[in-house]
């Protein structure tokens, strides 16, 4: 086995636990394309569209 330093994960695991980019992605094109759906999300989609809108830029 071999040990390796690989800076920023701390970063990408933090930006996964919150969805990924994927929810990021979502959350903007909900607001832009279809904001009338968001309240019809299902409750867990709905918390990581909310947490995207939390992350920042």
């Amino acid at each position: 086995m071999v040990t390796l330093d690989l800076p920023h994960t701390d970063e990408a695991y933090t930006l996964f636990q919150q969805g990924g980019l994927a929810a990021a992605e979502l959350a903007a094109f909900l607001k832009t394309e279809l904001p009338e759906m968001i309240e019809a999300l299902d409750p867990n989609v709905a918390a990581r569209v909310k947490a995207a809108d939390d992350m920042p830029a």
